[in-house]
């Protein structure tokens, strides 16, 4: 792993990211190489299919060809030509569509005799279709149609005379016409004729026939005997023809089935190589990842610990270095990435040290050297500090002295003026306030007068109103004795309805007793009972809006009772206020005596106050001239002290 310390380390890094990609890169180009071919192994199956379904259906044609052929002979109708016409066209195509896949291009010889046989086929029943139409399609036509003409003038003739013998031979003739159309066996042709050749001496025997008719009769019976072997003769060669449809027929059928079977095969074997294609493409797909996932693991392991042991040893080196121990080898300074630049720093941090250390041992030497220097000029400083020490402590004892007689003084003028001053601020305050309190207890007296008008008349209202409450309560009392007697009048209502009601109901069971006579009668009770029953509703509302009407007076009673109880308590409260607004005018006319005098009191301390204030002033100029000369003192001695602090100071530095 050498060479990868010529590389940086995000080149190092990417090389697991590249290793990762061409993993990637080779399992889509297999991915893509096997989903190709499985994709063309499935396709061929699916052609295989549809050229199995074409195969099934030309089978299934071939065999409606058959059935169409069937019907034609059983029915003799032209539709059934026309549509085997149709299904051999369609036969046809479905052979043309399999001899143009290039997929079967192995079953051409195949494909090959079956378009040949199902020609041949096709040819041959166009021939028999033909022939069919020749012996006729029906009794009246073709060579039945002949045939049945000539038996038809045969018989007629005959009929003229009575022949038995020759009507006999003619029976069984017509017998062996019919044996032959119904089995199709040559032998009835050889009975025709020797049935033929004994009517021709029993017609010479015949004494009623004349000589012309008899030549007549056999001219009909030759004729008769040619129609029939001419039919004979098509039916026959049909019947030929006939073979050799079914062995057409015989031919394709095998082929068909086996190409069919081929195809199916084919099918079979594409689907099943698609499924083996993509499993393989799994395997390969999944052992390849297996095996770039242990190739990228022994890829990152080997990488981590090439670049975990460079830096752990040079870390193990940075703290050597920190240890002051400079005997230190750095050989990552030869690599070219970023630990190899780490360690060249590192070899700075190495020289710097060594430097670092020459010069503490110098530093050293020259601190021991002003040390000595120092101590012997601190003791020197020493000595002259403590004796101007004890020279200046005296003098601040005497300042300190001084300083304090001086304040002394000062705090007891200071004290007797703030309090002088005091007391006579307070005084002419006081005064001041007196004479307020004075003006104010005049107006209080003359307020609390007005308030207690205000109380008396307050106290007559509320009498005037807990009186007309009353008189409302008793006419709300009346209203609802009133609602009551309603109440008990609309129940009398009610119960007149409900007799009305029941008469009506006895009315109308005596109209109905007395039948016709009682119709009208039954029509009033009804109208009476509708009235009733009206009149029973009308009442009950009634009685409902009255129920209201009570509840409502009920409440309006118990409200009007609560606001007298409220204006007698606000009537008593009224009175109780009066009351004390007496109490408080009497209180007032001493208050404003009493001010008077205090105020007379307060002008006697003030004269007082003010020779007081003047003896103070005395005191406090005194002390302020002793308190200046310790002042004075007190800085000089400062200043000396100054000058000495200075000195002692510069010659420390020296």
């Amino acid at each position: 792993m050498n060479f990868l310390s010529r590389m940086k380390l995000i080149y190092q890094i990417s090389l697991i990211g590249v290793a990762a990609l061409s993993i990637f890169a080779i399992v889509a180009v297999v991915l893509f190489v096997a989903d190709n071919q499985r994709q063309t192994a499935e396709v061929q199956a699916e052609q295989a299919l549809e050229d199995r379904l074409i195969v099934d259906g030309i089978a299934r044609e071939f065999l409606n060809a058959r059935r169409r052929e069937k019907d034609f002979l059983l029915r003799l109708d032209e539709k059934y030509v026309a549509a085997h016409a149709e299904t051999v066209a369609t036969v046809q195509s479905g052979l043309k569509a399999l001899a143009a896949d290039p997929a079967l291009d192995r079953f051409d010889g195949e494909i090959a005799m079956i378009e040949t046989s199902f020609d041949n086929y096709a040819a041959e029943f166009r021939t028999i279709a033909n022939l069919q139409r020749e012996i006729g399609l029906n009794e009246e036509s073709g060579l039945l149609g002949g045939l049945r003409g000539s038996v038809h003038n045969v018989e007629e003739a005959l009929a003229k005379y009575e022949a038995d013998k020759l009507t006999i031979i003619m029976l069984m003739m017509r017998r062996h016409e019919k044996d032959f159309l119904a089995r199709i066996d040559p032998r009835y042709v050889e009975r025709i004729d020797a049935r033929l050749a004994e009517f021709g001496p029993a017609l010479a025997a015949a004494d009623s026939i004349p000589a012309d008719e008899k030549q007549k009769i056999t001219d009909l019976m030759k004729s008769y005997v040619a129609d029939f072997k001419a039919l004979a003769a098509g039916i026959l060669q049909r019947e030929e023809e006939l073979g050799k449809l079914s062995d057409y027929y015989a031919e394709a059928e095998p082929v068909l089935e086996q190409l069919s079977a081929d195809i199916s095969a084919i099918a079979t074997a594409m689907k099943a190589e698609a499924e083996a294609i993509s499993r393989r493409s799994l395997i390969t797909t999944v052992v390849m990842f297996v095996v770039g996932a242990l190739a990228l693991l022994v890829l990152s392991i080997l990488l981590s610990k090439a670049i975990v042991r460079a830096i752990t040893g040079l870390t193990g080196k940075m703290t050597r270095l920190a240890d002051n121990d400079f005997d230190v080898e750095i050989n990552e300074v030869n690599r070219a990435d970023e630990i190899g630049t780490m360690g060249r720093a590192v070899l700075v941090f190495r020289e710097n040290g060594i430097e670092r250390v020459k010069l503490e041992a110098a530093q050293r030497e020259a601190d021991e050297r002003r040390r000595k220097r120092m101590e012997t000029q601190e003791q020197y400083i020493r000595e002259f500090d403590q004796a101007v020490v004890s020279v200046m402590a005296e003098v601040g004892v005497a300042v300190e002295q001084l300083h304090q007689v001086s304040n002394v003084l000062r705090r007891s003028a200071d004290t007797a003026a703030s309090q002088s001053m005091a007391v006579s601020s307070g005084t002419e305050e006081a005064s001041s306030n007196v004479q307020l309190v004075a003006t104010a207890a005049t107006e209080l007296a003359a307020s609390i007068n007005e308030i207690s008008g205000q109380v008396s008349e307050t106290s007559n209202m509320a009498q005037s109103a807990t009186e007309r409450a009353r008189h409302t309560n008793e006419n709300i009392q009346g209203l609802n004795d009133a609602a009551l007697k309603i109440g008990e009048v609309i129940g009398l209502i009610s119960d007149i309805a409900g007799q009305t009601n029941l008469l009506a109901l006895n009315a109308t069971i005596e109209a109905a007793r007395a039948g016709d006579a009682g119709k009208g009668f039954a029509v009033v009770a009804s109208e009476v009972k509708n009235l009733a029953n009206q009149t029973a509703k009308a009442t009950d509302e009634i009685t409902s809006q009255i129920n209201g009407i009570q509840q409502a007076t009920g409440l309006a009673v118990e409200a009007i009772d609560e606001i007298v109880r409220m204006i007698s308590d606000i009537s008593e409260r009224a009175s109780a206020v009066a009351a004390a607004v007496e109490q408080q005018t009497v209180a007032t006319s001493e208050i404003s005596q009493n001010v008077e005098q205090a105020a007379a009191g307060t002008e006697e301390i003030s004269a007082a106050m003010q020779g007081v204030s003047a003896a103070v002033a005395e005191t406090n100029v005194a002390a302020n001239d002793v308190h200046g000369s310790a002042d004075n003192l007190g800085t000089q001695s400062g200043n000396l002290r100054g000058q000495i602090d200075g000195f002692l100071e510069r010659m420390r530095s020296l």
